[in-house]
């Protein structure tokens, strides 16, 4: 009840902030007009019934029931023609009338600008360091980018025609239906620190099936810090939790942040999940007297083309473990070994398509741990599991299991221009190293300074996850919600049966993805760019954006009208006074810009209006502008419409 009170609060302070936006605007009209020596006969606040209204300085001010616009009357605006008064809007030159119309936008862009000063003086914003990176949180492995080398923790330096500052980049540039972007920047390698530049023309593709998606060459996400907290804010991944976690139970801490898992650095959520799920395990061996880690392909003896005595044994080795499935659905790896786990030859396997996979799994081309097994390999450790036998290799192999790294420390207030710098440095592999090689030895190390190696964890998947009974009431109400949402946009099926099986088929995979079962929020940093820069980025993507619709490779769904705007400016307003004031700012500045379009009905078409009558020394008549105006201001309000109507399928769907 409070949280529905607290959004309907902000509700109405964003249409009060579009309203007060839409008053400066209008007093910045009637300053002007006064100043060249029009007559202004009223100004209203508000629409709707008058409630009040009073005379001051030669202006009828009137104040009404509903304080969202404002609007001023200036003598002999509506009318042209005929004698006009001295001090009416058409008695002026057009240079007058020039400087008139500008004013409202102008007063838009001074507001903005204090707005922006006054953020700026406060010391900026405390924002997800996820929206400021040109790090790389995750990569489509069917995407462009991938195909090129591109990897999760490669940095991004320019982004189509435009250096790349942060995610708002990826989404301004994403919704232009263009065919390929430029990408250029840094590939980096973790384990050497060695940077390499790249510069790709990468071909876009859809983030979802849905026409008119944000389009990408399949950067999927930013990086991001991925930090346990126990009581997560409203940035974070928040899920309340019945009982403690499997990571819990593991040992670790408040404010941990996770850094490496199963042989892969973290830079995502979107990785976490990925690297948990994968069908790999890291093995612990013994090469020519050295100790090893590498990571191998984990799957079930049905894919694995073994021989008789191969079968024979397996399933022995079942038995003296009592292993209770049958040995078509026993994990294993696609070596064969003997009872002492050393590791004899390869064997041939397959994927769920029956084709035939490849030893080396996919993932970090440069990981250490990327190795193939070698005859005379001898396990030692399955996920940081010492084993003695074949039979307790196979038994650590049916449960899987993290390995999780976290960096222990204490991370202070940082700028968002240094953060990136900050993020790469705890990534650092020469402190990380000797943890993960003291796998499978007599003395494991657990820590090397403010790196901590955790006790295997064992994850559960989605409906095994102990939430409290209203979150998973929660998550069964948006299960259903999705099904019929795919239900309805699956292709490829044939009668709705089909595609009720294959709905089934992707819902029944997404409840048996393995989770970790902790809450994880984003570090903040401080994003405190000069009241200029603000300005700048703002007229920049208002640009870009018009520049798109104006040229058709932005569809018109991906604006918004003002319900749209409400519901941007309500967003900013409830994570904090700060961001409210951004919010503000940049509507005021994208409605002075907008008013400044060529449009009759707005003030850029009175500006050249008045540009024709100062050229030609003629005014066009009232007819004329009539006629002139009313095919624009039903396709204005066609259009407000338009977007108006996708503003609440969005709000809807959300």
């Amino acid at each position: 009840m409070l949280a529905n009170m607290e959004t309907i609060l902000y509700v109405l302070l964003a249409v009060f902030g579009l309203g007060l936006l839409i008053v400066v605007h209008e007093l910045g009209h009637l300053w002007m007009a006064r100043r060249v020596g029009m007559r202004v006969e009223a100004f209203g606040i508000g629409v709707g019934k008058l409630l009040r209204s009073w005379h001051w300085r030669e202006i009828r001010w009137e104040l009404r029931i509903f304080p969202v616009g404002g609007y001023v009357r200036i003598a002999g605006a509506e009318k042209r023609g005929g004698a006009a008064q001295p001090d009416s809007y058409f008695s002026k030159t057009p240079w007058q009338r020039i400087q008139v119309a500008l004013m409202g936008p102008i007063a838009n862009f001074l507001f903005a600008l204090i707005l922006f000063a006054m953020i700026w003086m406060a010391g900026g914003r405390d924002e997800p360091f996820m929206q400021h990176t040109k790090i790389v949180g995750w990569v489509d492995p069917t995407s462009s980018f991938y195909q090129e080398g591109g990897r999760p923790g490669d940095e991004i330096l320019r982004y189509g025609d435009r250096p790349y500052q942060g995610l708002r980049d990826l989404y301004v540039v994403g919704f232009l239906d263009l065919p390929t972007t430029e990408v250029a920047g840094e590939r980096i390698d973790y384990y050497t620190g060695q940077q390499t530049p790249y510069q790709w023309n990468l071909k876009n593709q859809p983030l979802s099936a849905n026409k008119g998606a944000l389009r990408t060459v399949g950067v999927m996400a930013p990086a991001s810090y991925l930090i346990y907290r126990q009581n997560s804010d409203k940035r974070g991944q928040h899920y309340p939790l019945a009982e403690p976690g499997p990571a819990t139970q593991a040992g670790i801490q408040d404010g941990d942040q996770l850094i490496w898992m199963n042989g892969s650095f973290l830079f995502s959520w979107k990785e976490l999940g990925t690297v948990l799920n994968a069908p790999q395990v890291l093995l612990s061996i013994q090469r020519d007297g050295e100790v090893l880690q590498v990571l191998v392909p984990r799957t079930r003896s049905r894919y694995l083309t073994l021989n008789r005595q191969q079968a024979a044994e397996l399933e022995d080795w079942r038995f003296e473990a009592k292993l209770p499935m049958k040995l078509a659905d026993l994990y294993s790896i696609p070596y064969s070994f003997n009872h002492e786990g050393v590791v004899e030859e390869p064997l041939v396997y397959l994927n769920e398509q029956l084709e035939e996979s490849p030893h080396l799994p996919s993932g970090e081309t440069n990981s250490p741990f990327q190795r193939v097994l070698k005859p005379g390999d001898r396990i030692l450790a399955v996920s940081g599991a010492t084993v003695h036998s074949a039979a307790e290799t196979l038994a650590e192999l049916q449960v899987p299991k993290a390995l999780l790294v976290v960096r222990r420390t204490a991370l202070p207030a940082i700028n968002w221009e240094q953060a990136d710098n900050d993020f790469i440095d705890g990534m650092a592999w020469e402190q990380i190293r000797p943890l993960i090689q003291s796998l499978g030895t007599l003395h494991p190390q657990r820590e090397n300074g403010e790196y901590h190696l955790l006790a295997p964890i064992r994850p559960v998947s989605v409906d095994e996850m102990p939430l409290t009974p209203t979150m998973r009431q929660k998550r069964e109400d948006q299960y259903e919600a999705w099904q019929q949402e795919m239900a309805q946009q699956e292709e490829g099926g044939g009668d709705l049966e089909e595609r009720q099986r294959m709905v089934a088929k992707k819902m029944a995979e997404h409840r048996s993805l393995l989770k970790l079962g902790i809450p994880l929020s984003d570090r903040l940093v401080a994003y405190n760019p000069t009241p200029w820069q603000l300005f700048q980025a703002v007229v920049g993507e208002t640009y870009f954006a018009l520049k798109g619709l104006l040229s058709g490779s932005l569809s018109a769904k991906n604006m918004s009208g003002p319900v749209g705007i409400v519901q941007a400016m309500q967003a900013g307003i409830a994570t904090g006074v700060k961001n409210g004031l951004y919010w503000l700012g940049f509507v005021s500045l994208s409605l002075g810009l907008v008013n400044l379009l060529p449009i009759p009905v707005l003030d850029g078409g009175h500006i050249c209006l008045a540009c024709w009558e100062a050229i030609t020394g003629r005014a066009l008549s009232e007819r004329a502008m009539r006629r002139l105006m009313i095919p624009f201001i039903i396709l204005l309000i066609g259009f407000l419409l338009f977007v108006t109507w996708h503003d609440l399928l969005r709000l809807f769907s959300s």
